[in-house]
């Protein structure tokens, strides 16, 4: 083939991708897959959704700046304690001395029936009620447990997917044999929403065959749709499955100043030539010369802290104060600020430990806190406020940020 033939195909072929993309965004947007909206509210208008079932349920309310807190409540089955054994000790043959022969003998010789006892029941009887033989265990008791936490960006997340609701089917209204077909006569889940537009409730049903949809019923109206099974199975929360484990939502990439206070000594961090990773440095503002690796490591553990759970203030046990670190974006904060305190218990836990505790802005109240890491956090503070690194000086809890109280058993000074 002539050179100049393969240069016209070439040409060709990409004219017609050029006008295939010149067309592709062009054309009509088609709507999101996922069915037809058929309730136009999304996350930004929520201001509660509470998800019941018939064992266990969850809460969520919107926060003020942004997020929202989760109350999960679960009723768990807790056996009963097996009935305690007789004083006595209960002898197995209903307590005669020759192991139950007498018995034996007269119900052969009156045909099998027992020997009446002086009070008109029988010794088998009296033997069976001696022994508890017939007893039934007592029912399992029931507890429910509340657990509350701040939930974290993969609860967004859910409810994004589920909202705008789409139906990947619309029935309408239906007829009482199909409501109950359905499994819509008595729904044992149900979602509610509480939004600027209005309060809506969706009946959670049987699953379609596959299992990929559910059969909701839509309030109010009363429509019967067809929704993705695994968008509601999402908001289905139980444990700690959302639970947020960061303690701010700054990033380290994006703060430019840190003050680190540990007793009675402060020292600032400042971050130098940020976005390049061959100079990139945390430095202190007083020796702007010492560009150690140290400082760098240190920081990086203080963003990687962990929460395990998240404490109401009667539930925090007596600690001290031991570490303030304060983040800064922007020039005086102006991008957001964060003021992380960490407290370290003053008892050994059951495995001859310490716990530690930490609280902020974001977390709202006190957290526990994932123990190696806070422990590494606290030891290691002294290589940042002190170039020597002493662990000989005792510390001191810093003093309490504007509006705070220092933790349960925390000593003034």
């Amino acid at each position: 083939m002539k050179p100049q033939k393969i240069f016209g195909i070439h040409l060709i072929v990409l004219a017609l991708a050029a006008a295939a993309t010149w067309w592709a965004f062009q054309r009509p947007q088609r709507p999101p897959s996922g069915g037809q909206v058929v309730l136009d509210v999304d996350r930004t208008k929520l201001s509660r959704m509470a998800f019941e079932a018939a064992d266990h349920g969850c809460e969520a309310v919107a926060r003020p700046g942004g997020g929202f807190d989760l109350v999960v409540t679960e009723q768990k089955k807790r056996s009963a304690p097996a009935p305690a054994p007789r004083a006595d000790g209960g002898p197995a043959d209903g307590g005669l001395p020759d192991g139950g022969a007498t018995d034996a003998g007269l119900a052969a010789l009156d045909g099998g029936v027992a020997a009446p006892t002086p009070d008109g029941g029988s010794s088998g009887d009296r033997a069976a009620a001696e022994t508890g033989a017939g007893d039934t265990a007592p029912p399992p008791s029931v507890e429910t447990m509340v657990t509350r936490y701040r939930a974290g960006e993969e609860f967004d997340r859910a409810l994004d997917r589920l909202l705008p609701l789409r139906a990947e089917r619309d029935l309408g209204a239906v007829d009482a044999d199909k409501i109950a077909a359905f499994g819509l006569q008595q729904p044992q889940r149900k979602i509610r929403l509480t939004t600027s537009r209005g309060n809506f409730t969706l009946e959670l049903g049987n699953d379609s065959f596959g299992g990929a949809s559910t059969y909701v019923r839509l309030s109010p109206g009363d429509r019967v749709i067809l929704v993705s099974s695994a968008n509601l199975r999402a908001l289905d929360v139980q444990g700690t499955r959302y639970l947020e484990r960061r303690l701010t939502s700054l990033k380290e990439k994006d703060v430019d100043r840190l003050v680190v206070t540990r007793g009675n000594l402060s020292r600032e961090l400042v971050h130098q030539d940020k976005g390049k990773a061959d100079a990139e440095a945390w430095v202190p503002n007083d020796r702007p010369d010492l560009r150690e690796e140290r400082f760098r490591v240190w920081v990086g553990k203080v963003f990687r802290l962990s929460a395990l759970e998240y404490l109401a203030e009667k539930d925090l046990p007596p600690a001290q104060s031991v570490l303030r670190v304060l983040l800064q974006a922007g020039p005086g904060g102006r991008d957001g600020q964060e003021d992380i305190e960490i407290a370290r218990s003053d008892v050994d836990n059951a495995a001859g430990k310490k716990d530690y505790y930490a609280r902020s802005g974001f977390t709202g109240g006190w957290v526990k806190l994932e123990r190696f890491g806070a422990e590494s956090v606290v030891n290691d503070a002294a290589v940042v406020v002190e170039d020597g690194g002493s662990e000989e000086k005792p510390p001191e809890p810093p003093t309490p940020a504007a509006g705070t109280q220092p933790p349960a058993g925390a000593e003034t000074r």
